[in-house]
């Protein structure tokens, strides 16, 4: 049998290659992969794709060597998504290995590696640009994808010739051709953008005519011209030049808004008006929030600092420029750089007697400090801020300042409220609306903090009515959330629902990409759905569960998607749903193992044992899990908490030698003196109660004497309730162990309370009463037991020269001794029961007074 040809590459009937990008990626970036399939065809609805689900039918009863001839044959491009996942799979290393083998056949670039997080990835020269889907937005890399495919197209064999559009556009009246001209300066112009710049064109009929003649694209809101026709219209420069300070003069008025700033300073700089096109972007670079115009900006602004061609600007503008730069990296998370522009303004500034500059520099410093959880750091800052706002009467630094400083002293909540005040007067004078905003909304969270929910319920709808007056709709979303959460805990619930529902709706309102609208939508869902389960509306709070967690995922909160995961699984267990909620914990928990999140994928599979309903079977299996997933991954104190449920779990079952091993496997792995203490208790209890005396009396002496040591004397006086009751229920000589360790308990008791009428004293006397009551025959001598004991205090405490305070320790047997003749004839009521113990207390109380009184003889 001949050996099989090297595979050739598989054409279509037109010549071509038969997809033109096939995607590889692992499972985590299939989103992704999904969303820039559908930029692709939306740009360019005849691309040829080759996304491994939409063709089932293709790859069903095939093997690794049909799929390596797809990545290695049938595509022009293979799009990969580079990783962490993308390292460990097996078959993304096939589809990668087949690319790179087409790569060097065809002597040619074959992959396009899209980076998607820090993975490098071995195999992909490093002196390789690849665009990362985290900093850039899914359309802008369609874009170059198509522009690479457009590069390497060949012409098909008897396809008809472009069509002369440059003849064509001769055939349209003036105001067409100056419509076109336009069109042609940038590649995309916004829709909405054409009228308000150029009023005197008659857009409606220019776009109605260019569209029926093909030569338009239009795409959400954006035109693009052919670019062949925006070329052949671009050639003559002077033409060129005109149509550039067309778009120059009519942005004029609009340059304030981030996107349409962008603009002016492109046509600024193509006509040599620096100074106007970096005062553009500098003064929009302190608003933008987009994350695919905050990298613009970053770019620009960089340029701007660095380029030789922009050294002509002055230098107040230069610093300017810094500043706008600083603000641009801290939005994009990128704090430390950020940090270091504002040091550098910082040191600029003082030199040169810039006192705006260096107080921008100070404030801005101390935002990135909070944001990096440096709050001593950024306190500091803002008092700087404040103080040099005060010396150089900058009111709206100060106010600033103090209205931050305010946020950052919440622990201080009257120092809080009146910075606050004064920060609010400042903001009023200069009537800086969206200062006055962060004022009302900090006065809210204040009151809020301190539980003062109703008086928080004005500020805070002062603050959304501020907000929606600017139009500024994230931050108003965001004051409805607290204003909904205010009226829900002042008991309004009604309202309280219809505020996340206009919280959700606003939310709803920004552009998709927008960086504040998931965590906007997060808040107002999420406090929607607590509102609808904590007033047992489960039905209505299930789907908001459900968006929640889909929101969570498209945020790339994994952890958060599989708390709410937890949440609805509880929520189905209240409605009685409960094979649901078990069924919902275990599909939790695998997918917190996949996603190797283990502190979750553990708290899941408890839970799920817990709902087992007598299927003991499975609910060993779940808890071996979880001990497995801690004893692997986890902290000592989960590996304790994972131990001490399977253990009660083993007890319940009536298997204690199983419980107790359990709990003694992970005693050395507790180094806080309390939890040695909890689990030294949990080890006796279960040893008293399948009577191994020894074992247990062992480590009651270890506990007393690690309390004693510690000074713990809770867990002492616990334990020694514990080992009474169970020695009282002994019989025999036990119930005068039984008797002592009761009176330990009572006398320890006394130094865990501030007075002798304090609850742990009475309580502790209650439980002996209760324990020497319960033996139902009522022939044990208590008046023997009772001087035995008064001989062995006075013995063991040295009470030899004051025996009144023997009746400390004595008084719940002597209310014991006065209730037994009654007992025998009746069963006493909770009223005379209630008498003698009063009486009896009273007169131990009394008798020690009177010593003290008296003094020492």
């Amino acid at each position: 049998m001949g050996q099989r040809s090297t595979p050739s590459v598989r054409k279509s009937r037109t010549g071509t290659f038969r997809y033109d990008f096939a995607f590889s990626m692992a499972g985590s970036q299939r989103r992704r992969a999904r969303r820039l399939a559908l930029e692709l065809r939306r740009l360019y609805p005849n691309v040829k794709l080759f996304l491994d689900e939409e063709r089932p039918s293709e790859l069903d009863w095939k093997n690794e060597h049909d799929l390596r001839e797809i990545y290695a044959s049938s595509a022009r491009y293979v799009v990969t998504f580079i990783s962490k996942d993308y390292e460990t799979s097996d078959w993304t290393r096939l589809e990668f290995e087949a690319a790179r083998s087409a790569e060097r056949q065809r002597g040619n670039r074959v992959l396009l590696p899209i980076q998607c997080d820090d993975t490098t990835f071995l195999g992909l020269g490093s002196n390789v640009i690849k665009p990362d889907a985290r900093k850039r937005t899914l359309r802008s890399i369609a874009e170059s994808l198509l522009a690479r495919l457009e590069e390497k197209r060949p012409i098909e064999p008897g396809a008809p010739p472009g069509p002369p559009v440059r003849e064509l556009s001769r055939l349209f009246s003036a105001s067409h051709r100056r419509a076109l001209g336009l069109l042609a300066v940038f590649d995309w112009v916004p829709l909405e953008l054409l009228h308000p710049a150029f009023p005197d064109i008659p857009w409606t009929k220019v776009l109605r005519d260019v569209r029926s003649s093909g030569l338009v694209m239009s795409e959400d809101g954006l035109l693009r011209l052919k670019p062949e026709l925006s070329r052949s219209l671009l050639q003559d420069a002077d033409e060129a030049k005109k149509h550039q300070s067309r778009w120059k003069e009519g942005l004029t008025k609009l340059r304030h808004h981030p996107d349409i700033a962008l603009m002016y300073a492109k046509v600024s700089f193509d006509l040599g008006d620096l100074q106007s096109g970096c005062e553009a972007l500098i003064s929009a670079g302190h608003s933008v929030e987009f994350p695919a115009l905050l990298s613009a900006y970053t770019d620009a602004l960089v340029g701007i600092l660095t380029h030789e061609r922009f050294h002509v600007i002055g230098s107040h503008q230069r610093r300017r420029a810094l500043n706008s730069l600083g603000i641009c990296l801290c939005r994009q998370g990128m704090l430390q750089e950020a940090l270091k522009y504002f040091q550098h303004l910082q040191s600029w500034s003082r030199a040169s007697g810039d006192a705006w500059a260096q107080g921008q520099a100070l404030i801005n410093a101390g935002v990135a400090e909070a944001r990096l959880g440096h709050l001593l750091h950024a306190r500091a800052f803002y008092e700087m801020a404040a103080e040099f706002g005060r010396k150089t009467s900058d009111r709206t630094l100060r106010a600033r300042a103090l209205g931050n400083l305010a946020m950052t002293g919440m622990g201080r909540p009257e120092r809080a409220e009146r910075m606050l005040r004064e920060s609010i007067a400042l903001k009023e004078v200069i009537h800086d609306e969206a200062g006055l905003f962060a004022g009302d909304f900090t006065q809210g969270l204040l009151a809020a903090g301190a539980g003062q929910w109703r008086e928080a319920i004005p500020h805070f709808a002062k603050a959304a009515q501020r907000a929606r007056s600017t139009g500024r709709v994230p931050e108003e979303a965001a004051a409805l959330v607290q204003l909904g959460e205010s009226r829900f805990k002042a008991g309004r619930v009604s309202a309280a629902l219809s505020t996340y529902r206009k919280a959700r709706q606003r939310a709803s309102s920004l552009p998709e990409q927008h960086a504040e609208r998931n965590d906007a939508l997060i808040g107002a869902v999420q406090g929607e759905a607590v509102v609808l389960r904590e007033s047992r509306q489960w039905k209505a709070a299930e789907p908001l569960f459900l968006e929640l967690m889909q929101l969570k995922e498209h945020g790339g909160d994994r952890r958060g998607a599989l708390d709410v995961a937890h949440d609805l699984a509880l929520l189905h267990e209240e409605h009685g749903k409960k094979a649901e909620a078990l069924n919902l914990f275990e599909k939790t928990a695998a997918r917190a193992l996949r996603l190797k999140l283990f502190e979750p994928a553990c708290r899941c599979l408890l839970e799920a044992a817990r709902l087992t309903d007598g299927k003991h079977a499975r609910a060993r299996t779940l808890l071996r899990r979880a001990r497995a997933v801690v004893e692997t991954h986890g902290t000592s104190e989960q590996r304790i908490h994972v131990a001490r449920l399977q253990a009660a779990y083993e007890n319940a079952q009536g298997c204690p030698d199983k419980s107790e091993a359990l709990l003694r496997d992970v005693q050395p792995l507790a180094t806080e003196t309390g939890l040695k203490l909890e689990l030294l208790h949990s080890r006796m209890e279960i040893l008293l109660q399948a009577n191994r005396w020894p074992e247990a009396r062992r480590l009651y002496s270890r506990l007393t004497h690690l309390a004693a040591e510690s000074g713990q004397h809770a867990a002492s006086i616990n334990a020694r309730l514990a080992m009474g009751g169970r020695l009282w229920a002994a019989g025999g000589e036990s119930r005068f162990e039984a008797c002592q360790a009761y009176v330990m308990a009572l006398l320890l008791a006394i130094s865990e309370s501030e007075h002798l009428e304090a609850d742990a004293f009475i309580t502790v006397g209650i439980q002996m009463v209760a324990t020497l009551m319960s033996n139902p025959s009522g022939k044990i001598p208590f008046e023997k037991l009772s001087d035995r004991l008064a001989r062995w205090l006075i013995r063991e405490w040295d009470l030899a020269k004051h025996p009144e305070f023997q009746h400390l320790g004595l008084w719940p047997l002597a209310v014991v001794r006065t209730l037994q003749p009654i007992r025998q004839r009746r069963k006493p009521s909770l009223r005379i029961i209630e008498r003698v113990v009063e009486h009896e207390f009273r007169s131990a109380l009394d008798g020690v007074q009177k010593v003290l009184v008296r003094g020492p003889q």
